[in-house]
């Protein structure tokens, strides 16, 4: 176990740094079946089987970016809360991520992270509950940073090196990003829940603009205008007000 020198008072002050894992998040819910302190961190070079949200894979080069997972207790949460811990969490990054690369930081609904039309970051946030409480949460992150290529299949990645041409140390990146975390995990234990979700709205990805989306085999225009309690989006559409799940609806990117 190592100790991180930086400003947070808890979020990944404790962690392990590896190699090869198969992924941050399996190996870090096996680290909790034997007792973690809250803001325990797992930081690996490489994930054999590093997953994003619904399932999908995430691509990486061994070293070149953050793939990093993180120990939560939010037990100050109902189970009914999940989505206010995913906006407090996208905001971490996303305030990470603006620090080096300025104003073109977006969140994209649920809490992908892009800069302008390409995706930057994903997030995967995996809950176990109590109740109606969540009892223990893993925050699992994988950020481009120094990836200078990507396989024509993947849509729309970017990376810290493709937007500013410049290279980065990870473990001198780490401190921020965990301070960046813990400063919006603080705030939704604070119960600031007014300032997440508007701080949220302000950064989402086409947020009060009309944009084309992927819907049931066809092409919509809608405009977003905000997220229920759930999670879900509320969308304006060509037929009135619609309320989407995730993977229901697709961002269309030129």
């Amino acid at each position: 176990m190592q100790k991180l020198n930086g400003n947070s008072l808890f979020l990944g002050r404790d962690y392990a740094m590896l190699g090869m894992v198969d992924s941050t998040n399996d190996r870090l819910w096996a680290f909790a079946a034997d007792g973690l302190v809250e803001g325990y961190a797992v930081v690996a070079d490489f994930q054999e089987k590093g997953r994003g949200q619904t399932g999908a894979s995430w691509f990486s080069d061994e070293g070149e970016n953050i793939l990093c997972s993180v120990y939560l207790r939010p037990v100050f949460l109902q189970a009914s809360e999940q989505f206010r811990l995913n906006m407090a969490m996208s905001l971490g990054v996303a305030d990470f991520c603006r620090l080096y690369l300025g104003a073109g930081v977006r969140v994209k609904w649920p809490n992908d992270i892009y800069y302008r039309e390409k995706k930057l970051a994903g997030i995967l946030i995996e809950n176990s509950l109590q109740g109606n409480r969540i009892t223990e949460t893993v925050l699992g992150m994988g950020i481009n940073i120094n990836q200078g290529y990507f396989p024509p299949v993947l849509p729309n990645p970017v990376s810290f090196l493709n937007i500013t041409g410049r290279y980065y140390k990870i473990a001198d990146l780490l401190p921020v990003l965990f301070s960046s975390l813990e400063q919006r995990y603080l705030q939704l234990r604070d119960s600031q829940f007014s300032r997440l979700e508007a701080d949220y709205l302000d950064q989402l990805l086409g947020h009060n603009e009309q944009r084309r989306y992927q819907f049931q085999g066809r092409e919509l225009y809608a405009t977003i205008r905000g997220v229920d309690a759930e999670g879900r989006l509320r969308l304006d559409g060509p037929d009135g007000p619609m309320l989407m799940n995730h993977k229901d609806i697709q961002f269309c990117f030129a």
